[in-house]
Parts: C-alpha cells; structure tokens; sequence
C-alpha cells in the first residue's frame, strides 16, 4: 500500500488532478491567480517538497516557474484563500481543518496548505 502511495505521488500530473479536484470541491474560483500557484504549491509538498520552507524556498520556486515574484505568489494565494473562507463550501472546510461550527474559518498560507495536503493523502491512501 506504501508503494502504491508513492507511486501516485511520484507523478505529478496525477497528484495536480487531485489536488485541483480537491481545491474546486470547496469551492476555488478557477480563474484566480492564486488557485494555480495554490495547485502548484500543495503539489510540491505532496510530491516530497520540504514544507518548512514555504515562504523561503516554495514560493520562490513557484514565482520562478510563472515569471512573477514571490511576494505576488504570496499574495495571490491568500487572496484565494480568504475568497474561499468567505464564498466556498464553508462546511467543508470546517470538517476538513477540524475547525468548530461556531468559529469563523481563518487560515495563515501554510495552514491551508497543509490541510490541503493531509486531507488529499488521505483520500489517496483510503483509494488504493
């Protein structure tokens, strides 16, 4: 089962697909900025990126890849992300980020982007 895991985390193109099925479930805009470079930054982390390093190494890397700056990678992403809590499947989110019904849904950059990736290595693992 490990190696099965592996083997679809091995290819990116796969992981992008989940991870784009998965951001558009709870309620993504496909047009944003954000939501590309959010694609790209949770497929990264699923596919053995270091996700301590988000803001030093992974946006950075993600600006390189769409010839823009960090700083706007950073920023587009958040502005996804707060669209997203104010607009998407706000009940989904909070079952996903175990965040109680009466609480307002707020998440840093990293935050998602970690919840993002846990919840999709689960439904990977519950698949194989």
């Amino acid at each position: 089962m490990l190696t099965e895991q592996k083997t679809v985390l091995q290819d990116k193109e796969k992981v992008y697909s989940h991870v784009a099925d998965n951001l558009y479930s709870v309620g993504f805009s496909l047009h944003l900025v954000g939501y590309t470079y959010l694609c790209q930054a949770i497929t990264e982390v699923l596919c053995g990126y270091d996700c301590c390093g988000i803001t030093k190494n992974l946006y950075p890397y993600i600006a390189r890849l769409n010839g823009t700056s960090d700083v706007a990678v950073e920023r587009a992403i958040r502005m996804a992300i707060t669209k997203v809590c104010r607009r998407g499947d706000v009940a989904k989110l909070k079952k996903i980020s175990n965040t109680p019904a009466d609480r307002p849904l707020h998440f840093s950059n990293r935050e998602f982007i970690l919840v993002m990736v846990n919840e999709i290595q689960k439904k990977i693992c519950e698949s194989h």
